[in-house]
């Protein structure tokens, strides 16, 4: 290390001036991550004004107080760095600095970031069926590293200047972001707010951050003119004189570098230039020849630059930079950095970096990045690692043919890193030059379309409408005499449509690839095109012929021995056989699809296929098979890295199943831990709409609303009805329950403007019906009164609309689609019943119908409701207080049981007003009443059962979908209630008060 060895350091001050606040928030958060509360801190202010010496401190106190602390640095490259440089590189210090093994053992996340040396592998390339999610496996890998090491210690990872930061590292920050909540980990990131344009590609990232609830901003202001005395007075041994100190803090105007760039002009007895960019230069013009034309070749490489590769530049032997470097050293223009044994300068601070670049007259730019550009060829042998650094150079260089085979090259290198961000730049930059390369072809190893088929695949994972717009342009440049290629590139075509959320043009693609593939194509083709057409008609419910292009797909994979297409195929036509009324056929072959899926060794497949167990069983009314197989499709997702993505939509729709089903506190858990996981996009939808639901039925209405604002925006572009109907059926709900009727009808109104009725959605449009009705009987009960005829008749319309509709939807799942029918009877006798509310008929068998057809699925809240209407009818009707109470003690009974206060409310206020007493005198002796004397919640209830039944905190976590910190904190709790000092003594209070069974 000849040119590290004896070097000075740095001229900053020995002392760490102001920002103390700063720190003390830093220091909190660390505090508050120890108890599982994590967070992320977005630090911004201008350049120079002090955030990397912020968080220089905020390491060295994490590592005071016993946390793992670690940085990593973006730095300034014209086109996408290496893909994850930063991040990567802290997670190499926190994890190498790990000596245990269930830690060490981590390393595989870096290993997730960074493919194996040498060519891609074989399959890196590959575009499969279904979404890629090899992206999100490796993502949920870092964050599992950063866990494991927090079940250790704390741990404080700060990521510097974000504003240069590559797409992929955005995107994997972004991630960890999203999982801060109950991890033992801090993360920080800086950024120059003063740079921030409106389209830089940084103020999207940030205003999706900001909204994540972990999330705090710290905003660095300039010194204040005491603070920069002391400052002044740390880097010079004593006080300033009021001279100095006036002249440095006019110059500086409080900016920390500034005021020490003027400082150190000041000893320099140069005198102070007019402007600051000139400070900076002033002692770059006061080095030596070799020195000053050393520090511009430099400026060309980056920030930081190997000094290997600068000796390639200057044309040196690398003995020879030893003194020129020395004494740009000495003056505190550059510092010597080590990585991993190599050798590095870097510039003290980007602003000297940007002063020395922009002298720089544009040809003598042109010729040192040429330089770069041979250098690091020669070098790297053009090594895919080092394919961004050469691109970058040789567009800078303007030498577009090695600027066009380096851009491909760093593509290929980053979608292998999981990088599709960056991915997708280097192609795009790649397309633009392509037509003035002769030779691209040659040069490249592809053709143009190919090269529009990867960017389209790097594309779909952040982009799906750019994704599309390439595959057009793909299908254009085609030449229509090769039909498998064009129909392929049609498949793709279509497929991203769909991900765009272009249902028309999907469908249109997709069959076009069918009608276009030659009779004697290759099977594997044939296979393809078949799954993708089979899959979007099957999810667009066109399921009879869904049925018959996926026996085909699966036929033609089998010819081809292709496990894979025909695990996702025979996926399909499972759920389509279901869609058609065949429930234990359509589960078989869901099943086969996951056995094919694992003998193909595709996780995403047999995710899928998992996932739609759950959704098949649920909207045929088997609500407890639902939730548990989203316990089993859950169980997978997190084994495989998906918990974070796929995984929260499967937690979503079993939580909705048990909510159905009655089984609130198992939902509610369900949904917490959905929650916790849930970063953005389609999972908070999913996650957000179905935990309002859950708010409204237990009377948390602002919390509720505030879910639905939330979640309202998300769906504007959506017309699925996973995703709209919960959302209607929430407000709707909500606005009921408010006493806005008009605002319910609107909603239901307006849902059904983006839903089509389908008898294989009834699990779905049922309650939106019910509602519909409902709405119009509070209405029409109200014109009544009022004696507004023109009312009355118009909820008397829309009404008959809604029931006139469910009733088609039963009666055809009664000739045909028996697993459909259970629903589909009960939200049409819940519509039959409200309906005589609408006519100003209100019949109390109608309402018990209800309740009866409700039970048989069973749907407790809504036959609940129905038994609370019935009371009220037979009230109303004949005053039979007895058939009333025994309709109200059992709704009672329910309410109290799920802790739907509103409806519990409902039922109070109706008995009190029939003069009813319904207190429960008849529950069996070893029940536990609401109020059990000790003080424990319905909660702590739950899990004492457990703890008596012998299990550990962690078992109570799994079964509960909480996490073990909070088990232990609840255990604790019950300890302290009971009056016990331990576990065994708990158990045997709970046995010996009739606590639990």
């Amino acid at each position: 290390m000849t040119i590290i060895a004896g070097m000075a350091r740095a001229v900053s001050s020995p002392v760490f001036v102001g920002r103390r606040r700063e720190l003390d928030a830093i220091v909190a958060s660390l505090a508050a991550a120890g108890a599982g509360h994590g967070a992320l801190l977005l630090i911004a202010g201008e350049a120079g004004v002090g955030k990397t010496r912020l968080i220089e401190e905020a390491l060295e106190a994490a590592r005071a107080a016993g946390a793992a602390a670690a940085v990593g640095r973006c730095v300034e490259l014209g086109a996408s760095g290496l893909p994850f440089a930063p991040i990567r590189m802290a997670l190499r210090d926190l994890l190498g600095a790990a000596a245990v093994d269930g830690v060490t053992a981590r390393t595989a996340a870096l290993d997730a970031l960074v493919p194996r040396a040498g060519p891609p592998a074989a399959d890196a390339d590959r575009i499969g069926l279904g979404p890629d999610t090899s992206q999100t496996r490796a993502f949920e890998a870092c964050l599992d590293a950063l866990r494991d090491l927090g079940r250790l210690q704390p741990v404080l990872i700060a990521i510097e200047d974000i504003h240069w930061a590559d797409p992929s590292t955005l995107d994997l920050l972004g991630y960890l972001a999203h999982g801060l909540s109950d991890a033992p980990i801090v993360l920080i990131a800086s950024f120059r707010s003063d740079e921030l344009h409106r389209r830089h590609p940084l103020q999207p990232f940030l205003g999706e951050l900001q909204r994540v609830r972990t999330t705090e901003r710290i905003e660095l202001a300039r010194f204040s003119q005491d603070e920069v005395a002391q400052q002044i007075g740390a880097i010079l041994g004593e006080p300033p004189t009021a001279g100095l100190l006036e002249r440095v803090f006019k110059r500086s105007d409080g900016n920390a570098f500034y005021a020490e760039e003027v400082v150190a002009a000041e000893q320099s007895g140069s005198g102070l230039p007019p402007a600051m960019r000139d400070v900076l230069l002033a002692r770059v013009a006061s080095l030596g020849d070799a020195a000053r034309e050393l520090l511009r070749v430099v400026a060309a490489g980056g920030i930081r630059v190997s000094t290997a590769v600068v000796a390639r530049v200057a044309g040196s032997p690398r003995e020879a930079l030893d003194e020129p470097l020395r004494e740009a050293v000495d003056r505190h223009l550059i510092v010597p950095v080590e990585v991993d044994g190599d050798e590095f300068v870097a510039f003290r601070h980007a602003l000297v970096q940007e002063a020395i670049y922009a002298e720089l007259l544009p040809g003598e730019r042109t010729r040192l990045h040429a330089r770069y550009g041979a250098a690091l060829d020669a070098a790297s042998g053009s090594s895919e690692a080092s394919s961004p650094e050469r691109a970058y150079h040789w567009f800078a260089a303007h030498d577009l043919p090695r600027a066009l085979a380096a851009s491909v090259a760093a593509g290929r290198y980053a979608a292998a890193s999981h990088a599709y961000g960056d991915a997708h730049g280097h192609y795009e930059r790649a397309l633009e030059v392509w037509d003035q390369v002769p030779d691209a072809t040659e040069r490249t190893g592809l053709d143009r379309i190919a090269l529009l088929e990867f960017a389209a695949k790097a594309a779909s994972e952040n982009d799906p409408a750019r994704a599309t717009a390439l595959m057009l342009e793909a299908v254009r440049s085609s030449n229509e005499a090769d039909r498998t290629r064009l129909a392929l590139l049609k498949e793709r075509h279509g497929r991203y449509a769909w991900l765009a959320g272009d249902g028309l043009t999907s469908i249109e693609a997709c069959r076009e690839a069918v009608r276009l593939l030659p009779e004697d194509a290759p099977v594997a083709a044939q296979a393809r095109v078949l799954a993708s057409l089979g899959q979007i008609l099957m999810v667009t419910l066109q399921v009879g012929e869904a049925k018959a292009i996926c026996e085909r797909a699966i036929a033609a994979a089998q010819a081809a021995g292709d496990a894979e297409v025909e695990a996702h195929a025979t996926c399909s036509l499972g759920v389509a056989t279901v869609y058609l009324g065949n429930l234990d056929l359509g589960t078989a072959l869901l099943r086969r699809a996951i056995g094919l899926a694992e003998q193909a060794g595709s996780i995403d497949e047999v995710d899928r296929a998992e996932s739609n167990l759950v959704d098949v069983l649920a909207h045929s009314g088997l609500l407890a098979a639902a939730a548990d197989q989203t316990e089993v499709a859950y169980a997978h997702a997190e084994a495989n890295g998906l918990a974070r993505g796929t995984g929260v939509t499967t937690l979503a729709e079993g939580a909705l199943a048990l909510y159905r089903l009655g089984r609130w506190d198992r939902a509610k858990a369900m949904f917490e831990l959905a929650w916790r996981q849930t970063t953005s996009g389609i999972n908070q939808i999913m996650v957000e709409e179905r935990l309002a639901l859950l708010d409204v039925g237990q009377g948390r209405f602002d919390a509720a609303a505030a879910r639905l604002a939330v979640a309202r925006p998300l769906i504007d572009r959506v017309i699925e009805a996973q995703f709209v109907s919960p959302l209607a059926e929430a407000a709707a709900e909500l606005a009921l329950w408010r006493g806005d009727t008009l605002g319910a009808r609107t909603e239901i109104a307006t849902a059904f403007e983006r839903l089509e009725p389908i008898e294989a959605y009834i699990s779905r449009l049922g309650p939106l019906f019910a509602l519909g009705v409902r709405a119009e009987g509070d209405a029409a009960e109200l014109a009544r009164a009022r004696r507004d005829e023109a009312a009355v008749a118009a909820s008397t319309r829309i009404a008959r609309g809604y029931v006139a509709t469910i009733s088609r939807l039963r009666d055809r799942a009664a000739a045909d689609l028996p697993n459909f029918l259970s629903q589909a009877s009960g939200w049409c006798a819940l519509c039959e019943a409200e309906m005589g509310r609408v006519e100003g008929a209100d019949a109390p068998e109608a309402w018990a119908r209800a309740a009866a057809a409700l039970d048989a699925i069973p749907m407790p809240y809504s036959r609940t409701y129905a038994l609370w209407r019935a009371a009220a009818a037979r009230l109303a009707a004949s005053r039979d207080k007895a058939a009333a109470k025994a309709e109200l003690t059992e709704a009672r009974r329910i309410a109290i049981e799920l802790e739907a206060s509103p409806l519990l409310d409902e039922i109070d206020r109706l008995a009190g007003r029939a003069g009813i007493d319904l207190q429960l005198t008849d529950a069996p002796p070893d029940a536990l009443p609401p109020d059990d004397g000790l003080g424990l919640t319905r909660r702590e209830r739950e899990i004492l059962a457990l703890l008596a039944e012998g299990r550990t905190n962690r078992q109570i976590a799994d079964a509960l979908f909480i996490t073990e910190g909070t088990a232990g904190t609840h255990v604790s709790n019950i300890l302290g209630k009971l009056g016990v000092r331990g576990r065994t003594e708990a158990a045997a209070v709970a046995h010996r008060l009739n606590l639990v069974e």
